[in-house]
């Protein structure tokens, strides 16, 4: 890779690798899972109510917080997300993994998008993170 540029084949194989960790330390209610995130990271949320729909911003610090802090919960109750219909974009200087979410404890589906880039020491980390979610 040369500068921010992706090489499109290769880092769409990257990306999914990176996707298939991020999918095991959820699976396993891991609390590193939060360090797959840049402490910059845009995270959103867009949070379906009965009353209707709000979007949501996080600091990322304090969404890695809360990750980390919910992950023995989540262990717990048996809380786990699936995902089905996951695509992978170069975007140029990141990729795009988008796709479903699957809830099994809330039981509802919902659309994620993430964005993930390689920081400055290589290690690839989520710039941007976006799932709907319901109440």
């Amino acid at each position: 890779m040369q500068g921010n540029e992706c090489d499109s084949v290769e880092s769409i194989d990257q990306a999914k690798q990176f996707f298939a960790e991020y999918c095991r330390l959820g699976d396993e209610s891991d609390p590193s899972l939060a360090d797959l995130f840049a402490d910059d990271a845009e995270v959103k949320s867009l949070r379906h109510y009965p009353e209707g729909s709000r979007e949501v911003s996080f600091p990322a610090t304090a969404f890695k917080r809360i990750t980390r802090g919910s992950m023995d919960w989540a262990k717990r109750l048996d809380d786990r997300d699936e995902y089905s219909e996951v695509e992978y974009a170069d975007l140029g200087d990141r990729i795009a993994i988008r796709g479903r979410r699957y809830s099994t404890r809330k039981d509802y589906t919902g659309d994620f998008e993430m964005h993930i880039r390689p920081d400055a020491s290589g290690e690839w980390k989520i710039v941007y993170y976006w799932l709907e979610t319901q109440a």
